[in-house]
Order: structure tokens, then C-alpha cells, then sequence
């Protein structure tokens, strides 16, 4: 089935270039300013070529007369030096160096009152005073709760945290619990995103 253009000639997608009906052969070419090419020497593995020939140019070295050389006695004293042994302190280890860490960013959070003079209501509003960052454990984690130990002690209820890891998930701190080396932290989503 032949393909036709608006025109109705016949579309064709690829054929022979017509340029290439009118080349010449290359059996007729003549060159221009290779006269000095049997002159030319190549340098190395470099692909430059310098043309004419080299001039070799035979320097006469001049002979100095040996000078007498005095060769004086230096007696050097030795003296002992005690060697200083170093000793190195060891990182201290605990059970937890074992466990995968994760970074967590937090914006630390303070409630504060606020008074509303018209009408005398107090209002808990949660205020950002602090920014830091610091290693935990996570212990538990799904769509809507986030479980980590840490050994921090100065986080509070309502801090936004944000872990740096796949989750890409802001949490709220809902509740701190005193455990073994540290406190067991468990967060909820939260709406707050600030910038870290």
C-alpha cells in the first residue's frame, strides 16, 4: 500500500541522496603546500609535525681544572633521648553501639500561655525556641506512629521532629518515657512542618 502527501505524490520515508549522483571520484585530486612533507619528522607519541630539517649543533664543553676540596672533622656528640610511650584511649563501647542509628532533626517546642485580655481566656500555644540535630534508635515505626530510643534528655511534648531517612514524614513528640540509658520517645503525625 503506497502512502500519498497532500499533493498525491508518492511519500517516501528514505532513498538514495541526491548529492551523491554528482560526486566526483577521487583518483583526480591535487595537492598544495606538501613539497616539504619528506622533511618532516614526528616527535614522540605528540601528533605535531615540525617541518625543515633539524640542525645538529655539537657544543664544545670546556674542561675547569679540579679544585682542591678541604675535608674538615666534625665531631657530633650523641646525646640520648628517652622514648615518650603514647598511650592511646580506647573509644569507650556500650550495648548500643551495635544498633542502626538514624539522625533525627528536631525543632524543639515550648508551650506557652497566652492571655487573651478582651475576653480573659489562656490559650497553650506551642512556640519553636530550639533547632539541633542528634542520633536514635527506632524501635517501631508505620503509617501513623514513630518509636525511638535516645539518650537526649532535653526533648519535650510537642517537638517536630523530622528523621533523615526514607519516610519523609514530620512527627509531633506525644510521649516520653524514662528508659534504661535513656528515654523511649513516641511520636504521632503531625501537620507542623518547619524548616530545618
Amino acid at each position: 500500500m503506497v502512502i500519498h502527501k497532500k499533493d498525491g505524490s508518492v511519500f517516501k520515508l528514505n532513498g538514495p541522496n541526491e548529492i551523491m549522483f554528482t560526486q566526483e571520484v577521487w583518483n583526480s585530486f591535487k595537492t598544495h603546500n606538501l613539497s616539504n612533507l619528506s622533511n618532516c619528522k614526528m616527535e614522540s607519541n605528540i601528533p605535531h609535525v615540525i617541518l625543515g630539517k633539524k640542525k645538529i649543533v655539537e657544543e664544545k664543553k670546556i674542561i675547569e681544572p679540579i679544585k682542591e676540596v678541604v675535608v674538615e672533622e666534625i665531631i657530633v656528640e650523641e646525646t640520648v633521648v628517652e622514648e615518650v610511650k603514647i598511650v592511646e584511649d580506647k573509644k569507650k563501647t556500650n550495648e548500643f553501639d551495635n544498633f542502626k542509628k538514624t539522625i533525627m532533626h528536631c525543632a524543639l517546642a515550648k508551650k506557652v500561655e497566652v492571655k487573651d485580655d478582651l475576653y480573659g481566656e489562656t490559650v497553650l500555644k506551642v512556640k519553636f525556641i530550639d533547632k539541633f540535630t542528634f542520633e536514635s534508635i527506632v524501635m517501631n515505626k508505620n503509617d501513623f506512629v514513630l518509636i525511638f530510643w535516645t539518650k537526649l534528655d532535653n526533648l519535650t511534648i510537642g517537638s517536630v521532629l523530622y528523621p533523615q531517612d526514607d519516610s519523609k514524614r514530620w512527627w509531633e513528640v506525644r510521649e516520653i518515657e524514662d528508659v534504661p540509658g535513656g528515654h523511649k520517645i513516641t511520636c504521632c503525625i503531625t501537620r507542623n512542618t518547619p524548616a530545618f
